[in-house]
C-alpha cells in the first residue's frame, strides 16, 4: 500500500502547489486542496462505481429467472442437484453477460485506496512540500532559540507518543531511521496545544516562530488547524465545530438512501427482498451515525474529505444511473 499512499501524497502536493499559485493570498489553502484532491480521487474511482451500478442493474433484471431456478432446486440438496443448480446459474450469468463478483470488486479495491488517502491526509505535512518547509522552519527556530525546548516539548511527546508506540527524538529536526523528530511532533499539535506551547516560549525567541505560525494558519482552513478534531474544538469552546459531524451524518444518510433506492428500484417484491430492504434500512440508519461519531473524534481534514466525498459520490450516482437506465430499459424490452 506504500506506493498508493506515495502516489496520492504526490497528487495532493501538486494540487497544493497549484492552489498556492492561483491564489495571490494564501487562505484556507490546505482545505481547498483537500476538496480538489477529493474531487479528483473520486473521479478516478468512477469506473468502479459504473461497474458496481451495472452489476446491480443486471442482477435486478435477471431476478425473476434466478427465482425460478431457486424454486426448481429448492428441495434438492444432494451434491449432483447442487452442481446442476450452480451450472445453470453460471449459464444465466453468461447469457446476460453478468459477473456477480463485479459488484464486490469496487468495494475491495476502494478499501485500500481509502486507507491510503486517509494516511496522506493524516500526515499532510510529510507530503506537501510547502507545509513541510514551514514545520521544519518552526522546528529549527524552536531548537535554536529556546534553551529548554526539550523540557517544554516532552509533555507533548507523552501525549502523541501513544504510550511509547511512536518514537520521538527531540535532538533531530525531522524523521530518521524510523524515529520522528521535532518537525513531526509539531505537525501533530492541535490549536490548543500550540497555544500552550507558545505560552512557554520566551518573548525574545517567539518573533520568528510567530511569523511561521502565521504562514501555517494561512495554509489551514480559515484559521482552523485541520489536525484538530471537532471534539477538541468543542472542548475549547468552539461549539460551531458540531456542524462537522452533523454534515458527515447528513451527507452519508442522503447518499446511502439514494443508493439503496436505486438498487431496489428494479427488484421484484418477494419475502426475501423485503427482508433485505429492512436489513439495509437498519444499516442505512446505523452507518451514518457511526461515521458521524468517528468524524467527531477524527481530524477535521479527514471529515472534510468524507463530506466532499459523499457529495461527489451522490452526483456520480445520479449521473451513472441516468447513463445506465436507458440501456437497461432497452435491454429489458
Amino acid at each position: 500500500m506504500g506506493w498508493i499512499t506515495s502516489f496520492f501524497g504526490m497528487l495532493l502536493n501538486y494540487i497544493f502547489e497549484l492552489v498556492v499559485w492561483v491564489m495571490p493570498t494564501p487562505v484556507a489553502t490546505l482545505g481547498i486542496s483537500i476538496i480538489v484532491f477529493t474531487i479528483i480521487t473520486r473521479l478516478l474511482m468512477t469506473p468502479l462505481q459504473v461497474m458496481q451500478q451495472k452489476t446491480s442493474k443486471g442482477m435486478a433484471a435477471i431476478q425473476p429467472e434466478m427465482q425460478k431456478l431457486q424454486d426448481k432446486y429448492k428441495n434438492k440438496k444432494d451434491a449432483e442437484s447442487q452442481a446442476q443448480f450452480s451450472a445453470e446459474m453460471q449459464k444465466l450469468y453468461k447469457k446476460h453477460n453478468i459477473n456477480p463478483l463485479a459488484g464486490c470488486l469496487p468495494l475491495l479495491i476502494q478499501l485500500p485506496l481509502i486507507m491510503a488517502l486517509f494516511g496522506v491526509l493524516r500526515d499532510a505535512s510529510s507530503y506537501i512540500m510547502k507545509l513541510k518547509e514551514v514545520y521544519i522552519g518552526l522546528a529549527d527556530n524552536i531548537m535554536n532559540s529556546v534553551a529548554n525546548y526539550q523540557e517544554i516539548l516532552q509533555p507533548f511527546v507523552d501525549i502523541h507518543g501513544m504510550n511509547g508506540k511512536i518514537k520521538f527524538d527531540l535532538t533531530q529536526v525531522t524523521a530518521s531511521n524510523g524515529t520522528l523528530g521535532v518537525k513531526e511532533l509539531l505537525s501533530k499539535l492541535t490549536s490548543l496545544q500550540w497555544t500552550e506551547l507558545m505560552a512557554q516560549i520566551p518573548a525574545d525567541a517567539s518573533a520568528g516562530i510567530q511569523t511561521l505560525l502565521e504562514q501555517k494558519r494561512n495554509f489551514e482552513w480559515f484559521g482552523v488547524n485541520l489536525v484538530d478534531t471537532p471534539a477538541q474544538l468543542v472542548s475549547s469552546g468552539m461549539w460551531i465545530a458540531l456542524i462537522v459531524p452533523l454534515l458527515v451524518w447528513g451527507s452519508t444518510i442522503i447518499y446511502s438512501k439514494y443508493a439503496m433506492a436505486q438498487n431496489q428500484m428494479n427488484q421484484p417484491k418477494t419475502a426475501e427482498s423485503e427482508q433485505q430492504e429492512k436489513t439495509m434500512g437498519v444499516m442505512n440508519m446505523v452507518l451514518p451515525l457511526m461515521t458521524a461519531f468517528f468524524s467527531y473524534t477524527m481530524p477535521c481534514g479527514l471529515a472534510l474529505y468524507w463530506i466532499v466525498g459523499n457529495v461527489i459520490m451522490l452526483i456520480q450516482q445520479v449521473i451513472v444511473t441516468r447513463m445506465i437506465e436507458p440501456k437497461s430499459t432497452v435491454a429489458n424490452n
